[in-house]
């Protein structure tokens, strides 16, 4: 380690594959020993929901509440923090203060999406010149004391300059796909606009892992089985290709219970807890560390 977090960013231009659950869960297991910031880089704000929204009241929870409304009240946003890099030029005056990462646990920090990231789609700011927003941002939470070790994205469905920004400078794409006719086609898609959007920056590593696997007897369904098959082969295309790409062999099997161990305080059952352990673990040698 150089002192610098590991960036790790999950993508999926399909929606409903599970991107922003697996996010958050292999956050939660990374931090049981690492430091750990989360980035919810969605102007749809699904992980920022999913985790504070209570399905009860349809509302925050008060602390969360009063915390988002400093967020935004003080200017630490997501997008503030965009708009002051891209106007700077060359200052970034973004401090870093409680205001900006909303501290989940002790090792878990977590920055809100806000739905003024929308911005982002309509190409206001110059992509260039965005490219280096990622590390400047980091860089900042370094100089501020913050020692995360790793840094989780969840982008948005749709490509951005903040997309942009997190791919070029990610040390890993993490890809979930689900066992349907979209597994290996959407793979494929996907590395196609990476490899086309992402030049001359060199392509990142890519690891791939089936999501809410269908299981019979311990083993994969005879359709998932299939599809897996189908996305293996994508992979073996890609690496054939000089691409730094993995199928990884953990895959997290569709259940219900795991849906109730997303929101802030929500218990990860114990076999679910054991496979996203033995998935970070993977994903960790990938990474080399």
């Amino acid at each position: 380690m150089d002192g610098r977090p590991r960036v790790i960013a999950t993508v999926n231009f399909k929606g409903g594959v599970g991107k922003t659950t697996a996010t958050w869960l292999l956050a939660r297991i990374a931090a049981e020993v690492d430091p750990v910031l989360v980035i919810d880089a969605d102007a749809q704000m699904s992980l920022t929901t999913a985790v504070e929204l209570s399905e009860e009241t349809g509302r925050f929870p008060e602390d969360f509440e009063r915390w988002f409304q400093e967020h935004r009240k003080y200017e630490r946003t997501l997008f503030d923090a965009i708009d002051q890099f891209t106007r700077g030029g060359g200052y970034f005056d973004f401090p870093i203060d409680g205001r900006v990462a909303f501290q989940i646990h002790q090792r878990l920090w977590l920055i809100p999406a806000t739905s003024d990231l929308y911005w982002l789609t309509l190409e206001v700011f110059d992509r260039d010149q965005m490219q280096g927003f990622v590390p400047a941002l980091l860089r900042k939470f370094t100089k501020a004391g913050a020692g995360f070790r790793y840094v989780f994205f969840d982008c948005p469905p749709s490509f951005t300059v903040l997309s942009f920004s997190i791919l070029t400078n990610c040390d890993l794409v993490l890809v979930p796909v689900n066992p349907d006719v979209f597994a290996d086609r959407g793979l494929d898609i996907l590395l196609e606009g990476l490899e086309l959007q992402l030049q001359p920056h060199p392509f990142p590593r890519v690891a791939v892992f089936m999501n809410r696997a269908r299981l019979y007897r311990g083993g994969f369904t005879r359709e998932t089985r299939y599809y897996w098959d189908l996305v293996q082969n994508v992979c073996r295309k890609w690496a054939q290709k000089g691409i730094a790409i993995r199928a990884l062999e953990t895959f997290l099997p569709e259940r219900a219970d795991i849906r109730k161990s997303i929101p802030r305080g929500g218990r990860v059952p114990e076999e679910l807890r054991r496979i996203l352990q033995r998935l970070w673990e993977e994903i960790r040698a990938f990474l080399g560390g």
